[in-house]
């Protein structure tokens, strides 16, 4: 996957299959990944584990269809990289 080295991407429904092997494909080739899912258990579970494989992961919880939760997500990657390169 190249071009993602230390891009800021955002994953929703980290927890579920798709989202997880996006999420850990993106970290493992160097992006700065923020991965989302309302399944606040899966999600930290996910991050928790790529984080012990040395990769750069912080989950926020998140419920696509609240806007409020939108706003903490961008807030959360900008806060914590200063951009959000891909949705």
């Amino acid at each position: 996957m190249a071009g993602v080295k230390d891009r800021v991407p955002i994953v929703t429904g980290c927890a579920g299959s798709l989202g997880r092997v996006q999420s850990k494909t993106l970290a493992e080739n160097g992006a700065k990944t923020i991965i989302t899912d309302i399944d606040r258990e899966g999600g930290e579970k996910l991050a928790e584990t790529l984080r012990k494989e040395g990769l750069d992961v912080a989950f926020v919880p998140h419920d696509v269809t609240r806007e409020e939760d939108w706003v903490a997500v961008m807030l959360a990657a900008v806060e914590r990289h200063g951009r959000i390169d891909i949705l």
